[in-house]
């Protein structure tokens, strides 16, 4: 894992937001999966659903959105890294 994008970097993946094109252009560009942990499941779909709450977007697009993201996990355009969370935490403390 060469990559790691921020949750928020991969929101602008599945939702229009200012920075879309500039992200999209950039993961384009790596011509392999994109890392993405359970994590970033936990707060890409929270973030999604949050602007839903805020009223930012419509349910069906973040309904969508969020299929999607299953969708490219399965076929590993979203690919899981494989690590230990017990080490990754320890290491991060």
């Amino acid at each position: 894992m060469n990559v790691y994008l921020d949750s928020s970097a991969i929101v602008k993946l599945y939702v229009p937001e200012a920075e879309s094109p500039l992200v999209a252009a950039y993961v384009r560009g790596l011509n392999e999966p994109l890392p993405f942990s359970h994590l970033h499941e936990i707060e890409v779909k929270n973030a999604l659903r949050l602007k839903l709450f805020r009223k930012e977007a419509l349910s069906r697009p973040i309904s969508k959105s969020i299929r999607t993201i299953d969708e490219d996990v399965g076929s590993q355009v979203l690919k899981r890294p494989e690590f230990n969370w017990v080490d990754v935490f320890r290491k991060a403390d």
